[in-house]
């Protein structure tokens, strides 16, 4: 009796702190009878945590029982005031019912409720953190997009699905993963550029996997009061590791993450310390899955990038055309179409533009489409300010429709969000025709750069090389070393120092300190330096000095026999014409005293040769390179060093 007395005490209470417009979770219920009453702060945790748990799962039923009297109750009985019901009681049930679940028992004692639509949702409304666990839109808010959110649903992340699907199945088969000695992935850090979609994808893993998905951003973790937002952090960790596996999201994370050293308020040092202690407490298996979400992977305190916390970054970069292609198909999958829709066009026609700026052409595109309706309205419809509220007719809905000419002046409309973050002004209107002239000026512009970029399958074929020489032979000494390479013009940074006048202090400076990361060099085993310049005379003396740079290599101008190699080796990745001479071309003449550089460019002048050709013909069609085509680049392309030159070059070797 006892027993059943304090369980409609509790009842009571519970019924009394909360009208039927809240929605308390269990969590909350029991935080919160602890501070109102204190002799609930002697009952174990667990156990209150089953009392409140079956008081409202007891509300929940007699709030089904009432409604089945309801419904068998006349309208006589309501008229005549027969009917007890207790209105506050039944609203209080259906808050706590809400949509149609089924309760699924979790680690102590959480209940994580899986909601009929296939997403798992847990309130997660603490004492201190509010927040929401929920495969569908965490924050409440009305995207509607979110819900539901699969990898099928996004366009153009072949490469980093497949990436993820390796990440995830660590999750998927934890003992697999243990018996072969692999450890979870602990972290992902997703970044790209505003607009690429990395909330999304974070979305989409939730989706995809199942897990229980944590949102939180950076406004409901900052608190004003001292300690609180390090306990907000403690407190969302610890709701994940009950339901693990479990992922939780950071979106726009450098604003909480950000490197100490640039931090100047204790509490944002705080805030970054206990988001690494969190990310490194031990879990069920390592099955807490954290991904962050940023803009600015720079500005991220490195200790977070290490293994064991975001030890993996996925770049989500400009969708190039036929990723736009596939996001467009996507973004259109359900939309009202009419006509031919050349998708390639638009995605052509939409460089720089990533997943948001293409949502946007395509709600530009609807609000055209909606226009032309009001349009026709206008002159019909009295007064002609009615005819934006005026209800639409089936004839009308059955109208509106997205034509191509709606996407394309869309596009117009639409300006970039990455240009716009770096002040690039949109196209211009400029156009050859409003400028006189320059006609063999503007063929030049046409075959080397507008047609590269409007008609890229015509080139495929005739891919281009590296004209650089010296810059090759380091890559290709690292490669055959098996070491990394990191390569620094140096030109700029070694010139004679004294001699420059505005800004030379600062180059100055440059050269001193790499004077003593060279002398300091064997304290830094298995590091290697390699210069290369056409400019050996303007090096500071001190930076050729044994110990430094001290070996002084000569790369001379390819003899006949090198040219005849290097025009071979160029020639491996076109379609050169069988009956092409290149031997006979390499010893000629006319390319003496060319430099690897020059014979690289000569190659490029007769594939440009060829491609006019091929994009001009109307017969055949045939993508080689013959004979003819290097003979007028012959006559296009000189050697870049001249007899005084290469005489100068061989008195400094």
């Amino acid at each position: 009796m006892r027993k059943r007395g304090s369980s409609q005490t509790l009842l009571r209470r519970v019924e009394a702190m909360y009208p039927a417009n809240m929605h308390p979770t269990t969590d909350e219920v029991v935080e919160r009878i602890r501070s109102t009453y204190p002799d609930y702060s002697r009952i174990k945790h667990q156990a209150l945590f089953r009392s409140v748990q079956s008081v409202l799962q007891s509300t929940r039923k007699r709030g089904r029982d009432s409604e089945e009297r309801l419904q068998t109750t006349s309208e006589s009985d309501v008229d005549n005031g027969t009917l007890s019901f207790d209105l506050t009681k039944t609203m209080l049930r259906n808050a706590y019912l809400g949509m149609q679940e089924n309760n699924v028992e979790l680690e102590s004692g959480m209940t994580a409720s899986v909601v009929n639509e296939g997403g798992v949702k847990v309130k997660c409304v603490g004492k201190r953190f509010k927040g929401s666990l929920s495969t569908n839109n965490p924050n409440g808010d009305d995207d509607a997009n979110v819900k539901g959110i699969m990898f099928r649903d996004l366009g153009g992340i072949k490469k980093i699905r497949k990436e993820l699907d390796m990440l995830l199945l660590t999750f998927y088969h934890p003992q697999v993963a243990r018996d072969l000695g692999m450890s979870t992935t602990s972290g992902i850090l997703l970044h790209g550029p505003p607009g690429c979609g990395k909330t999304r994808l974070a979305h989409a893993i939730a989706n995809q996997t199942g897990f229980p998905f944590y949102h939180i951003s950076p406004g409901q973790v900052v608190s004003g009061i001292s300690g609180e937002s390090e306990q907000n952090i403690r407190d969302i960790f610890s709701k994940a590791h009950k339901t693990a596996p479990s992922i939780i999201f950071i979106d726009e994370i450098d604003a909480i993450a950000s490197k100490r050293e640039d931090l100047t308020r204790e509490m944002e040092k705080r805030i970054v310390t206990q988001l690494l202690i969190s990310m490194d407490q031990p879990n069920n298996d390592n099955r807490v899955l954290v991904i962050g979400a940023t803009n600015r992977p720079d500005a991220i305190d490195p200790a977070l990038r290490r293994p064991g916390r975001f030890d993996r970054e996925i770049y989500i970069g400009m969708p190039d055309e036929s990723a736009r292609e596939e996001i467009l198909s996507v973004l259109t999958h359900n939309v009202k179409l009419r006509g031919p829709i050349d998708l390639l066009k638009i995605a052509k026609s939409t460089s720089a533009f990533v997943a948001s700026d293409l949502k946007s052409v395509i709600s530009h595109a609807g609000s055209l489409a909606m226009k032309r309706i009001i349009c026709e309205r206008y002159t019909t419809t009295e007064p002609p300010e009615e005819c934006f509220s005026e209800s639409w007719s089936p004839e009308e809905v059955e109208k509106v429709a997205i034509t191509m000419s709606d996407l394309e002046e869309a596009v117009k409309m639409v300006q970039p969000s990455e240009r716009r973050a770096v002040g690039l002004s949109p196209i211009p209107d400029v156009k050859w025709d409003d400028i006189g002239g320059l006609d063999l000026l503007r063929n030049e512009f046409d075959d080397y750069i507008i047609a590269p970029i409007k008609c890229p399958g015509d080139y495929e074929d005739f891919c281009f090389m590296d004209h650089q020489v010296k810059t090759p032979v380091v890559k290709a000494v690292a490669n055959a070393a098996g070491v990394s390479f990191i390569h620094i013009k140096l030109d700029a940074l070694t010139t004679t120092r004294g001699k420059g006048k505005e800004g030379a202090s600062v180059t100055d400076r440059v050269l001193n300190q790499l004077l003593i990361e060279l002398d300091g060099a064997e304290q830094r085993k298995d590091v290697f330096v390699i210069g290369a310049t056409n400019r050996p005379e303007v090096i500071d003396p001190a930076l050729l000095r044994p110990g430094r740079l001290g070996r002084l290599l000569y790369v001379p101008l390819p003899s006949p026999e090198q040219r005849v190699l290097i025009l071979k080796n160029l020639a491996r990745k076109h379609p050169v014409d069988v009956g092409m001479d290149l031997s006979a071309i390499g010893r000629s003449e006319a390319c003496e005293n060319m430099s690897g550089a020059d014979l690289a460019l000569l190659m490029e002048e007769a594939v440009m040769a060829a491609v006019k050709k091929y994009r001009t013909s109307s017969n055949g069609k045939e993508k080689a390179i013959k004979p003819w085509h290097m003979e007028e680049a012959l006559t296009r392309v000189f050697p870049s060093v001249s007899d005084k030159q290469k005489q100068h070059y061989q008195r400094l070797s």
